[in-house]
This record gives C-alpha cells, structure tokens and sequence, in this order.
C-alpha cells in the first residue's frame, strides 16, 4: 500500500460542500447527515452554501447545523479534531427559528461564530506565517476582516457552576493595518480549582480564493501527506525551472494587471457615455443638468441664474435671455398648465430681432415608458399655442437622438433653429436611436 493511501486511511477528511476531492474520504453537500467524531480533518466550504439551499435544510430539520455544533464541541475536548472553514459573509434564517428563539445563521454549525466586517482589499504585507500552508499563498485579496466573535459553544460565564471562558485567536494572515484575514479560534472553560477543558485545536478560518476546489486539493495535500511544516528557509531554496517559470507568473501577472486596467478605463467612458441615457428617464434638477451638458454638445449654451431663480436654465444673448422650462412627466404629456407657467413669463419680456423664439420648453413625456412605446410630445392645439406665442417645444427624444448623431461624428449646431422655432421642434434628417 502507498504511503499516500495509507495516510489517508489513517487521517480520514470529510469535505462538506465540495465533491470529487481524492485525498478525502468522503465529500458530501451540505445538508447530508455525518458523524463528526469518524473524522480528523473537516473542511466546511461555506460559499457553495447559498440561502435558499440553507433555508431548505432548516425547514426540514432546524437541528441540523446546532447538531454538528454540539458533535465538534464534544470531538474539540476529546480529540485532535482539526476544523478548516472557508469563510463567507454571514447569512441568517429569516424563516426558521430555534425553540430558544436563537435565529439560525450558516455559522451555527460552529462553535465559535466570527463576525465580520464586510470590507475588502488587496494589500499583502510580507509577514512571518504560524500556518504553513499552500493555500494562504493564493490569497492575493479579501472581501471581510475578523472583527469579533460569538460564543456558540453552549458554556457561558455564570452557569450553574462557576468557571471561567476564554477565548483566543491566531493571526494567521492579516492586512497592512494588521487585521486579521486568516486566524484561528480556540476555546477553554476552567474552574477556580485545577479542572479545565476546552478544543484541542483551534479552529482555522481562511478567505475564499478564486478556485476553491483547487484550494481545497492544497489543503488536503498540506494536512493529509505532509508529515510536517516546510521550514522557512526552504523558500529561498531554488530547483532548475522554478526562476523561469516564477518569471512568467510575474509577466502574466503583468498583463493581467494591463488588461484590468484597460477594462476599468473602457468601463468609465461607457459610464461617461451612458450618462446621456438620463434624458429618458429623469425630472427635477437632475433632468435639468443633463439638459444643460446635452445642449452644449450641439452648440447652446444654457445656465442656471441662481438655486433660487423662477427659471430652470436660460440662455443669455446680448442684452436678452430666453427662459428654459425644463419637466419630466411620468406617464403625461405637455399639457395647457404646464405651457401657460412659461407664457406667463415671457409676456413682460421685450422682443428680440436677432431670435423669433421667446422660450423653450423641454419636455421628457411619458418618462415611465419606453421611448418607443411613448405617443406624441402634445396634442395639436399645444403646438398652436405654442407657435401663437413663438415658443419651441423640445423633446429629451430629440436631444438625445442628436447627441447620437454628434457622438456618431456628426457636425450638428442646432442654435440658429432652435431659436427660431415656435412650435414642435423638428431638426433635419434625425436618426431615431431610441427604437
């Protein structure tokens, strides 16, 4: 028999949540019944467990995970029960309740429950490691930081009988401010005489890597065949081939880091681009900043006077200003209320030679459709009022449809008919890009 398989008889690993692992003696899903006590070695995965998997397993048996607690209590004081858990942000049974009313999270199982704070990052400072194992050499980044823990075990402070309960941690991987990323978590009860008890061994929590399986395989192969730790000073030990493949890691890494940059930069001018998409959608003050920076795309400039000025924005010429209104209406169209708010303001205003059109109105209509699914901007007697009153009403459709066409790189300067337009404004040849 190989001095693999004997290992593995003699150090029997149940793997819970991850299947097809050869060096373990059994892999199961979580929610299948074992016996903590015929193992040595445990590894919980706890990101295969999603909610609805867990609140299944409550339904049909709320004891499940207080069950295997109460089992690696028993294993911790009597054995040398090693525990491996791969973190994952903590989940709570919204549904299922104990019959003590303690609330069931995916931590139950555990007889120390840490707790989180849910804050990632990537800053890995060199550091003398207490757990020698491959696995912590894959971790490049974290999502949560150890912040405290939670007594699960079932003895607390002030039973029945007087001892005392401790709890201790051991770092074993932490961040440039020396939080705690890898630790470790061990227990002990004692009396004021001599007697005393507590886990053997503490229990490992490790950070999710990107390959888990694999993480898992490394696991196995660091507590299932290694008869002991590597010594530190094997790292700076060197075998032919190693330097060079080291150097294509670091190249590949480098690309990898070039192309994520390139990623993040492509994701910003898509946000920068899509920012456009607000005209069909928003009101109030925000519709009126995009408004204002569509506009100037297509050669007019409009502002804002002041926060507390009756206009939404106008636009300044010589000694004369055009009045903007500028509205969302969720599911309405331009309506005679809403004009006559603009043609009472125009009707003080002296008349300009250079300009025929004495303000605009821009209107998203029906903003809770899809623009294609929209009807028309107003109904006919609007426009005649309107042009009666040499006032242009403009659609955020048709902004946004020339903003296309000027991203598209068309030359489109809309300010000679924007200004002269009373009515519906119509600029020629538009391309319908919101179809």
């Amino acid at each position: 028999m190989s001095s693999s398989i004997e290992k593995n008889h003699l150090f029997g690993a149940l793997i819970v949540g991850s299947l097809s692992h050869s060096l373990a003696e059994k892999c199961i899903n979580w929610g299948d019944n074992f016996y903590v006590g015929d193992y040595e070695i445990i590894i919980f995965n706890l990101p295969s467990l999603d909610y609805g998997t867990f609140s299944k397993i409550n339904t049909k048996n709320k004891y499940y995970f207080p069950n295997i607690r109460d089992q690696i209590v028993e294993a911790q004081e009597k054995t040398n029960l090693t525990i491996i858990c791969i973190t994952d942000k903590i989940i709570v049974d919204k549904y299922n309740i104990l019959d003590n009313n303690d609330k069931i999270n995916n931590y139950t199982w555990c007889p120390i429950i840490p707790i989180f704070e849910e804050n990632g990052g990537k800053k890995i400072p060199k550091q003398e490691r207490k757990l020698k194992i491959q696995y912590l050499n894959l971790v490049k980044e974290w999502e949560r930081l150890f912040s405290k823990y939670y007594n699960n075990t079932g003895y607390n402070n002030g039973d029945s009988w007087e001892y005392k309960f401790e709890i201790n941690k051991i770092p074993y991987l932490y961040n440039s401010l020396g939080r705690d990323i890898a630790f470790g978590l061990s227990w002990s009860i004692s009396t004021s005489g001599s007697f005393k008890k507590g886990s053997n061994k503490p229990i490992i929590f490790l950070p999710k890597i990107g390959n888990i399986k694999d993480g898992i395989d490394l696991l196995l192969n660091d507590f299932v065949l290694n008869d002991e730790p590597e010594p530190d000073w094997i790292q700076e030990i060197k075998i032919v081939g190693q330097e060079g493949l080291e150097k294509k890691i670091e190249e590949e890494i480098n690309k990898i880091n070039q192309l994520e940059k390139t990623k993040n930069e492509l994701i910003e001018a898509i946000k920068k681009l899509n920012k456009f998409k607000k005209l069909l959608y928003l009101q109030g003050k925000p519709l009126e900043k995009i408004v204002e920076e569509s506009l100037l795309l297509l050669n007019v400039q409009i502002k804002e006077l002041s926060v507390d000025n009756i206009e939404d924005r106008v636009f300044e010429y010589d000694n004369f200003t055009i009045p903007f209104e500028i509205r969302g209406k969720e599911t309405k169209n331009l309506n005679e209320s809403d004009l006559a708010q603009l043609i009472k303001r125009i009707a003080d205003r002296k008349k300009s030679e250079k300009y025929k059109t004495r303000g605009v109105f821009v209107i998203n209509h029906q903003r809770n459709s899809k623009p294609s699914e929209r009807g028309d901007v107003c109904d006919y007697n609007i426009i005649k009022q309107a042009n009666f009153f040499n006032i242009c009403i403009l659609s955020t459709i048709e902004i946004f449809n020339l903003v296309n066409r000027t991203l598209r790189g068309e030359k489109i300067d809309i300010k000679e008919k924007l200004f002269n337009t009373s009515g519906l404004f119509d600029f020629p040849n538009q391309t319908e890009d919101t179809k």
